[in-house]
């Protein structure tokens, strides 16, 4: 006996059996009706089901950038608080009031440092652990000034090993275009003042004392 291996379809039972009496057709149709809606009403609740289960997901992966960009900002605050304190007093005049010129063939430790740091927050970004515009938020206003005097250094290492730093490099770009939308490119090119002004508040910096976190506004 060979078995058919047509496709089965659904077909209502009230054409399958036309001799059926009217009440017999009645309640076929009331339980064609209830698998309908049942069908209809198993598709809405999986359908919602996976959007809560999204949404979850989602908000889950919100929860861990957040987590970890404070992390971040804790490590730059108390972890990097005397490394970028050193830096700032090697920058100034012994009086700070005036920016000393980088020697670019020396090598700089506290710099680099910082460059590293900054290396792995890419490293961060890339994986997804943290938010691009949180890390606009919360570091731009210190990252600006930083590689507007740190960019000389930066292309001097690049000569020898060209993908030193790249990832911060394109970081900063990707900075930059956040500050043009968010803030009307207000900070993105420092002046020799700001750098100054920075290291200025870097070098008056007191160990455990969070950094203020603000920007300022476009003056345009």
């Amino acid at each position: 006996m060979v078995r058919d291996k047509t496709r089965l379809q659904f077909v209502p039972l009230r054409l399958i059996l036309p001799g059926m009496s009217a009440e017999a057709k009645r309640s076929t149709l009331v339980w064609e009706k209830i698998t309908a809606f049942s069908t209809l009403g198993l598709a809405v609740t999986t359908a919602a089901a996976l959007f809560f289960a999204g949404w979850q997901i989602r908000e889950f992966r919100n929860a861990a950038q957040v987590q970890h960009e404070d992390q971040l900002v804790h490590q730059w605050d108390y972890e990097m608080g005397d490394v970028r304190k050193a830096l700032a007093l090697k920058r100034l005049d012994p009086k700070q009031q005036t920016l000393l010129p980088l020697n670019v063939n020396d090598k700089q430790v506290e710099m680099e440092a910082i460059l590293n740091f900054y290396e792995h927050m890419v490293v961060m970004i890339d994986r997804g652990y943290v938010d691009k515009g949180d890390v606009w938020r919360d570091f731009s206003s210190d990252m600006f000034p930083f590689y507007a005097d740190a960019h000389a250094y930066i292309d001097s290492a690049e000569k020898d090993s060209p993908s030193v730093w790249a990832g911060f490099t394109d970081l900063m770009e990707d900075m930059r275009k956040e500050e043009k939308s968010e803030n009307n490119g207000a900070e993105d090119h420092p002046s020799a003042e700001d750098i100054l002004t920075f290291y200025q508040g870097e070098a008056d910096r007191v160990p455990g004392v969070p950094t203020r976190r603000e920007h300022t506004k476009d003056k345009k």
